[in-house]
């Protein structure tokens, strides 16, 4: 009896003849393309008992697998089907190295310490966060939330795992202020006091195997195999590079369009010019989805290819047909919120459902509403960005001192974040010496200023005072559009217009407070909940490897999902943002297996949501597009829920943002005249008028990049295709359009 028979009769596992030959191909360097739903786990198990069916010793074999959780899986499955005499190993690349790091360390008498947040389970000493925390605050002289102390310290590790030199770090966006000088305290700190950190441990363990010859031939395994290889970093495939350079038996599973980990240092070019590394690497592909109906693979095989840098695969399944994707519009937040928590209601429980989102924060009023309406669910992970965010702290400040106008505390926190008063530093120093028992705005009044500044001081006075007898949400507008509050921006807007929604229906200050303290709680609690099939809430990283029955990907609006900062760099020409973008998009889709609703705010889709659109026009499926206004009546009647009278919210947004649809801003046959025009540049001057930079002369037009000079006298460099997509750019003649 052959392997594969003894596999089939004794297993019950019946390969594929794509996945015959990814077990087969054990010697020589090979690369593996797995689509999403593809059997990689059960093949990449099949092939260690395969190799061990050849004479290949166990101990020889070393399978590198993503994350921990990964890790316990596979050696789990493993011996449950081949059983538990084999001594294979499985193991993270952190562990991995580490193991490298410890047996140097132990061999010249080092001693290090790690300074991760796990292993300091009594909070009583020096933590990766503590630290980065009090040299951003040295450094900037500024505190620093939890969500940016935590892109502060990806972006460490990025350039930790990406191996940047100093002089390379202007090459990236990394978006923190003095970010060199911060790191380079950091990485004096770590030395002088022995710290070490993850990504340190990657970085030494690269240096080790390059000065210690014995450690190196002591792990250099005959047989590698790495899982999950498109969320490699540079520093990791170098790691295994140098391990497998004896043997030439490195066998990668990958799948590039489902690398989701580049702001962490993911590195799935390396996938994409593997032949750079290996000249003998062979290629192959596991194309068939178990997984998802061929309503949803035709249609994410097809939404995947819009990216350019990427293996081309063609993901088919031979599951039987299901229902179509349905793309719902809903008016706004509110009315998105409230179509799905009726579906939720009434949901098939004998299915399992998730709703996935782009950030955390989606998360927060969706709970709310869910609570309200007692539909059981489930957090995957939970973090405090929302409830501890700087923005809450201001917010409720400025409350307090219109309720309270002697709270010069409170006071003290926010004047300065107010637009158009011009109340000085001076002059709160001062009113803190006057007596307390006057109004803060009437002390002020006695100190020897300008006319100029008396109006000030009274115009502040009156808009405070108008926070007086108001709602919350009444509050929350006077706050926005009558004192002003200048701290909103495209990138915080959604803490704002998310206290707005939970502020609906409230009559005081004090009923928000008591909210936001129970939400916390219940999403705190919500994550250790074990009631029996309840609906799975995640954000689109944190469903990786995971599948559901019926999948509803929400805030699929363009600023969410993709983000405000991928449009930005997609107009620096700088596609690789917005392609993750598309591929994190991808993954969530493909964690159905039934059915996909995906939802939008009406006029506002996510360029995604058009894509999809595209997508299900050229495979000629039937759109559902739900109607919310004509079940609106029909929803409340039976989801009996109390929706609040006003339910503009997320429109307050979009009148922030002032945002529009591109065909609102130009022609739609603006392109074909610039494509014209270009023809003819070498002859003439070309003028533009771009969305956002305004009226530009175009320098220089090569390999798909305009290089345009704009009336400031910068030069932007511009990528066409993404602009005439977008309808960003159109032609300008000098004397006016």
């Amino acid at each position: 009896m052959d392997f594969f028979e003894k596999l089939r009769e004794e297993h019950g596992i019946n390969l594929t003849e794509q996945q015959k030959e990814a077990v087969i191909n054990i010697y020589g360097h090979t690369l593996v393309l797995a689509v999403p739903g593809a059997g990689k786990t059960q093949t990449l198990l099949c092939r260690t008992a395969y190799m061990i069916d050849q004479g290949i010793n166990p101990k020889d074999i070393l399978t590198v697998t993503f994350g921990k959780v990964s890790t316990k899986d596979m050696a789990e499955r493993f011996e449950k089907l081949f059983g538990s005499e084999y001594n294979v190993r499985f193991s993270t690349i952190h562990s991995l190295a580490y193991s490298i790091l410890r047996e140097y360390n132990y061999k010249h008498r080092i001693n290090v310490t790690l300074i991760e947040e796990k292993d300091d389970k009594a909070g009583e000493r020096p933590t990766k966060t503590k630290v980065l925390r009090q040299i951003y605050r040295i450094v900037n002289d500024a505190f620093i939330t939890d969500e940016e102390i935590e892109d502060l310290a990806n972006k460490v590790g990025f350039v930790k795992n990406m191996m940047l030199k100093k002089n390379e770090f202007w090459k990236y966006n990394l978006g923190i202020k003095n970010f060199e000088e911060i790191f380079e305290k950091y990485e004096r700190y770590k030395r002088k006091n022995s710290f070490i950190d993850y990504d340190d441990m990657l970085t030494m363990c690269l240096d080790i195997l390059g000065k210690d010859r014995k450690i190196l031939e002591k792990y250099q395994y005959k047989f590698i195999q790495v899982d999950e290889a498109q969320d490699t970093s540079k520093v990791q495939h170098e790691i295994i590079r140098v391990l497998g350079s004896k043997s030439r038996n490195v066998f990668y599973v990958a799948d590039d369009d489902q690398s989701i980990y580049g702001f962490r240092g993911a590195y799935p070019e390396f996938l994409l010019s593997i032949k750079d590394t290996y000249e003998d690497v062979k290629v192959l592909y596991m194309e068939q989805n178990f997984r998802s109906t061929p309503e949803i693979v035709s249609a994410c095989n097809e939404f995947i290819k819009e990216n350019e840098v990427r293996f081309n695969k063609e993901m088919f399944t031979e599951n039987p047909s299901g229902k179509e994707i349905i793309i719902t519009t809903a008016e706004d937040k509110t009315d998105q919120l409230l179509d799905l928590a009726g579906k939720l209601k009434y949901r098939n429980t004998n299915i399992t459902t998730a709703v996935l989102y782009r950030n955390n924060i989606s998360a927060v009023s969706l709970v709310d509403l869910l609570s309200k309406a007692h539909v059981p669910f489930k957090l995957k992970g939970f973090k405090n960005y929302f409830f501890d965010h700087w923005m809450l702290d201001d917010v409720f400040s400025i409350i307090n001192v219109g309720l309270n106008n002697k709270d010069i505390k409170s006071f003290e926190k926010i004047y300065y974040k107010l637009s158009g008063y011009f109340i000085s530093k001076n002059m709160i120093e001062a009113i803190k010496f006057m007596n307390q028992d006057l109004p803060i705005f009437d002390r002020m009044m006695l100190l020897k200023i300008t006319d100029y500044q008396k109006d000030n001081v009274m115009a502040m006075k009156r808009d405070f005072a108008a926070l007086k007898n108001k709602t919350p949400e009444e509050m929350l507008n006077i706050i926005k559009n009558g004192l002003e509050y200048n701290k909103l921006n495209k990138s915080n807007y959604i803490i704002f217009s998310t206290l707005k929604l939970l502020s609906q229906g409230l009559k005081t200050v004090e009923e928000l407070r008591e909210k936001i303290e129970n939400l916390k709680l219940i999403m705190q609690n919500a994550v250790y909940n074990k009631d029996n099939n309840p609906v799975v809430l995640s954000t689109s990283h944190s469903s990786k490897g995971l599948e559901w029955d019926k999948v509803y990907i929400i805030d699929a609006v363009n600023g969410t999902f993709p983000t405000y900062s991928s449009f930005d760099e997609a107009q620096r020409g700088n596609r690789r943002v917005m392609e993750e973008e598309r591929r994190l998009f991808y993954v969530s889709m493909t964690r159905a297996r039934k059915e996909i609703v995906l939802y939008s705010i009406k006029n506002y889709y996510s360029l995604f949501i058009d894509e999809v659109y595209d997508v299900m026009e050229k495979l000629e499926m039937r759109k559902k597009v739900m109607d919310i206004d004509k079940l609106r009546e029909k929803q409340e009647k039976e989801q009996n829920l109390n929706k609040p009278e006003e339910k503009d919210l997320h429109r307050d947004a979009i009148e922030f943002f002032n945002i529009k649809k591109p065909e609102e801003y130009f022609g739609i046959n603006e392109t074909e005249k610039l494509k014209e025009s270009l023809k003819y540049f070498d002859n003439q001057n070309i003028y533009i008028k771009h969305k956002k930079l305004g009226v530009g002369l175009i320098k220089k037009f090569e390999e798909g990049i305009l290089h345009v000079m704009f009336e400031d006298n910068t030069i932007k460099s511009l990528s066409f295709d993404f602009c005439c997509k977008n309808n960003l750019i159109k032609l300008y003649k000098k004397d006016g359009v």
